[in-house]
C-alpha cells in the first residue's frame, strides 16, 4: 500500500508523500480509499464537497472518521446514488436521534 497525506505541516511518519492544503485534488485522483480525520473549525465545515468527490476516482471508498460537519452531505448522497462514488463509511453522522424512539406505528415518538 502506498500511503499519500494531505495537511498544513508536510511533516509526518508512517506516510509515503504528503501533500500540502493546496494540492488535494492531485492527491485525490490517485486514491482507492480517502479518510477524512479533520476537525470541524470554520475552516474545515463543507471542506469535502462536489470539486473533492469529483476528482476522486469512481471506485474509490471515503471513510470520514472526522466530524460530520467537514463533509458535504447533500453532495455525499448525490456521488452515492449516482455511482459516482463507489462508497462510503463512517462513524460520525450529521444529525443524531438520540433519546428519541419508534413507536408501535413507525413514527418518532
Amino acid at each position: 500500500m502506498h500511503v499519500l497525506g494531505v495537511r498544513r505541516n508536510k511533516k509526518a511518519e508512517g506516510v509515503d508523500t504528503m501533500y500540502g492544503p493546496e494540492e488535494p485534488h492531485d492527491v485525490l485522483a490517485q486514491c482507492d480509499y480517502v479518510v477524512l480525520a479533520a476537525p470541524n473549525t470554520r475552516e474545515t465545515t463543507g471542506l469535502f464537497g462536489k470539486a473533492e468527490l469529483a476528482a476522486m476516482k469512481p471506485s474509490a471508498f471515503l471513510v470520514n472518521v472526522g466530524r460530520a460537519a467537514t463533509l458535504q452531505e447533500k453532495t455525499l448522497y448525490e456521488a452515492l446514488t449516482s455511482g459516482r462514488l463507489r462508497g462510503f463509511g463512517t462513524d460520525v453522522w450529521w444529525r443524531y436521534e438520540f433519546g428519541r424512539t419508534f413507536q408501535s406505528d413507525g413514527a418518532l415518538g
